[in-house]
C-alpha cells in the first residue's frame, strides 16, 4: 500500500510539475492572462464606454451589412449607415447615457434599471433609422474583421444591441489574443517583452472592447515577429537565447 501510493504521489508531483512548466511558457501565459483579464474587462466596461466605441460598433456593423465604404449621407451630408429600429433604440439609450457621467448622481446602475423598464423589444416595429459614423468613416475594413464576424452572426441569430455588442467584445478578444499568441511563438527571442506589451493596460484594454487600436497593435507584433524570425542568426548574444 505504501509503495502503490508514493508512486501515486510521485505522478501527481510530475504532472504538477508539468503543469506549471506549461503556465511558465511565455504563449501560454499571455493566452491565460488575456483571456482572464480581458473577458473581467468586457463584462464590466458599460457598453460603448471604450474608447471611440459607439462609432467603431457602427463601422464594424455596416461593414457586416456590406458597407465596406462608407457612402451613405443624411440630408447635412453626414456619413452614416441605417440601423434597425430595435438595434438603434437601445444603441441611443446607451449613447446618451454616456454624456451624464458628470452628473453628480449619475450611476449606471440607474441607468441599468432604466434600461431594464424599456418596452421589450418584441413590440419594437418602425423603420430603420440612420446614424452618423461620427469619425469612424475614414477607418480601413481590415482593423474590425473580428467585429464584422461577430456582428455577421449576430445579425444571423437576429441578436439584439447589447447581445451584438457583447458577441462582437468577445469575438474581438478570442480573435485577437489568438493573433498575439501566434505572433509571441514566432518570437526567435524576447518572448517576455512581446507578453509585457500585449498585457499593457492599454493593449488590454483595446483588445476587450470594440476598437481599432487592438488589431493595430496585433498586427504590429505580427509584423515585428516575423521581420525578426527572418533575420534570425545562430550567433546571437547568449542573453537573447536564454529569453526564448
Amino acid at each position: 500500500m505504501t509503495v502503490t501510493t508514493d508512486v501515486e504521489a510521485g505522478a501527481l508531483a510530475q504532472k504538477l510539475r508539468v503543469a506549471l512548466r506549461q503556465l511558465t511558457r511565455p504563449v501560454v501565459a499571455f493566452v491565460l492572462a488575456s483571456g482572464i483579464f480581458g473577458s473581467s474587462i468586457a463584462i464590466i466596461t458599460p457598453p460603448l464606454r471604450g474608447p471611440d466605441e459607439s462609432a467603431h460598433f457602427l463601422r464594424a456593423y455596416a461593414i457586416a451589412g456590406g458597407e465596406l465604404v462608407p457612402h451613405l449621407v443624411d440630408e447635412e451630408n453626414h456619413k452614416g449607415t441605417w440601423l434597425p429600429a430595435r438595434i438603434h433604440r437601445d444603441y441611443d439609450f446607451f449613447e446618451t447615457a454616456r454624456y451624464h457621467f458628470a452628473d453628480k448622481i449619475f450611476g449606471y446602475r440607474d441607468v441599468y434599471s432604466e434600461y431594464r423598464g424599456l418596452p421589450p423589444q418584441q413590440s419594437i416595429d418602425g423603420p430603420s433609422v440612420f446614424q452618423p459614423y461620427a469619425g469612424s468613416e475614414g477607418y480601413t475594413p481590415i482593423p474590425y474583421i473580428p467585429y464584422v464576424l461577430a456582428a455577421l452572426l449576430a445579425r444571423a441569430m437576429d441578436l439584439d444591441f447589447l447581445g451584438t455588442l457583447y458577441l462582437m467584445r468577445f469575438f474581438g478578444l478570442a480573435l485577437l489574443t489568438a493573433a498575439g499568441a501566434w505572433a509571441i511563438a514566432m518570437m526567435p527571442y524576447l518572448r517576455w517583452a512581446f507578453v509585457c506589451i500585449a498585457m499593457l493596460p492599454a493593449a488590454l484594454y483595446a483588445r476587450a472592447v470594440i476598437s481599432a487600436d487592438g488589431m493595430a497593435l496585433v498586427s504590429a507584433m505580427m509584423v515585428a515577429a516575423l521581420c525578426l524570425r527572418s533575420t534570425r542568426r545562430d550567433d546571437a548574444p547568449p542573453l537573447l537565447r536564454q529569453a526564448v
